[in-house]
């Protein structure tokens, strides 16, 4: 089968939303599909070196109007040159946008869905992009609706997207980046960072909608354990960093952004890892973090703050320690529990089981494409 996956990020870029869509192109192809994914232009390097890794096609999509931002609303000449070099048999995609481009050509389409807002600028755009969701779904030709989470299910089926249409599919990892678990002292030792002592590790992000820093309070709370905060953009890493130092927290390492296939050996060298959102995250209340299945993959103990879309996933005491939404006190005291408590150790191996029976990248292309393929 011939799948086309059209993408507004441009080649390069470091967002989660990226390294999710070519971790679908890479299963895709791995599950015996042609996969061409089209997305507009980026840096020339980051072009060559994306092109020299994947296992699938891309086609790069020239900008129209180069440096403008509008210049996205103006790529419909692209989009259909695309389409037709590529000949696919189904359309892939996750903007509606591109959803409007891509149907009058009839070729079949799947929509992934990750927010129950359609444009964020706009409230008068978000409204049109649901009345042409609504119609379009009504049509043979969009086969499925994909909904992140069952949160985000529920709410588009309340606004009218058939049922029949729309499936569930979390965030996923890939098994073979996480086939061979490194032991913390070996994953230390690659890393240069302290072979003795406790570490609690977060990987994502530095937004402020995050709360990034309460991991001030909690290096505080633990002074014998060493935060490691792997992310970025580098300049909100750096000002953290500052911070910090100003504020003599001396047991927190700030590491910048790394490389997506590094996150495996930090994630392994930590003893706790930490999944922090707040409220104020605009997807809160419909999102699956990329980070809670690569957190759930390695094996090691998991403090999450329980967002109702984090608990699809994960459970307390079950396959991972839950802090109340919001509650910095709850927090510092089920990191307390998680470092202090050996016994916990089996809720690290019950989160790498359930990842790899349920949530790889390879099961969830199978979920999507049932009776496509």
């Amino acid at each position: 089968m011939k799948v086309l996956y059209l993408h507004s990020e441009p080649c390069g870029s470091d967002k989660a939303n990226l390294i999710q869509v070519k971790a679908m192109c890479k299963a895709m192809s791995e599950k015996g599909m042609s996969v061409v994914l089209s997305l507009p232009a980026g840096k020339a390097q980051s072009r060559a070196k994306f092109a020299g890794t994947a296992s699938y096609d891309l086609a790069i999509r020239e900008p129209l109007l180069p440096g403008v931002k509008i210049s996205k609303y103006l790529d419909c000449r692209g989009i259909r040159r695309t389409i037709r070099d590529s000949g696919p048999e189904v359309i892939y995609l996750r903007n509606p946008l591109l959803l409007r481009q891509a149907a009058p050509t009839g070729i079949p389409l799947i929509l992934e869905l990750h927010d129950a807002v359609l444009h964020h600028g706009y409230p008068l755009l978000h409204v049109y992009w649901k009345r042409y969701l609504r119609k379009i779904t009504a049509s043979e030709q969009l086969t499925k609706v994909v909904c992140i989470s069952d949160a985000l299910a529920r709410h588009w089926i309340s606004e009218g997207i058939p049922a029949s249409k729309i499936i569930t599919a979390h965030d996923a990892i890939d098994g073979k980046q996480f086939a061979g678990v490194l032991s913390p002292e070996t994953a230390r030792n690659v890393l240069d960072l302290p072979v003795d002592g406790s570490i609690v590790t977060y990987v994502g992000r530095l937004y402020e909608d995050r709360r990034i820093d309460v991991i001030f309070s909690l290096a505080r709370a633990f002074e014998d354990t060493l935060f490691l905060v792997a992310g970025g953009p580098d300049s909100e890493s750096r000002k953290l960093a500052e911070l910090a130092a100003t504020k003599q927290i001396h047991n927190i390492r700030f590491t910048g952004q790394i490389p997506h296939h590094r996150v495996p050996a930090y994630l392994y060298a930590s003893d706790v890892l930490l999944g922090l959102w707040s409220s104020e995250v605009r997807t809160i209340n419909f999102c699956s973090p990329l980070k809670v299945f690569e957190y759930m993959a390695s094996g090691r103990k998991i403090v999450a703050q329980g967002f109702p879309t984090i608990l699809e996933v994960l459970s307390d005491g079950i396959n991972a320690v839950i802090a109340a939404p919001d509650s910095e006190e709850d927090l510092i005291s089920k990191v307390g529990i998680a470092l202090r408590s050996d016994g916990l150790e089996t809720l690290g191996k019950k989160a790498r089981l359930d990842v790899l029976s349920t949530h790889t990248w390879e099961k969830r292309i199978s979920r999507i494409f049932e009776g496509i393929l």
